[in-house]
């Protein structure tokens, strides 16, 4: 993805979609796909994040354990928000009972 407000799209199968610089709009499609975040990434929101399927990749934040997720992550309008060093992640229509330390790469 480029460094502006981008839509990046999966396919069919596995995919990895970064949410780089800009405003982006993810959306996996079918199969289990791996959602990666920097630092850098802005406001990114993720259409179809599928917990027990798919992953959220984080590793970047420097967030060491589940439970210090949980504690910067809230419920706005239905949909699960993450914020860390600059970055917003929304998972759309997801709360945070939905998902669990297995659905994230840390």
């Amino acid at each position: 993805n480029g460094a502006g407000n981008d839509t990046v799209a999966g396919g069919d199968g596995t995919d990895t979609l970064w949410g780089g610089s800009g405003n982006d709009l993810l959306t996996g499609g079918p199969g289990s796909d791996t959602f990666a975040f920097t630092t850098t990434s802005d406001t990114d929101t993720i259409t179809d994040f599928t917990p027990g399927e798919d992953m959220l990749d984080i590793s970047a934040a420097g967030i060491t354990s589940f439970e210090a997720l949980t504690r910067i992550a809230e419920e706005v309008d239905g949909s699960l928000t993450i914020n860390f060093g600059g970055t917003t992640i929304i998972l759309a229509e997801i709360l945070l009972a939905d998902i669990s330390a297995t659905d994230v790469i840390l």
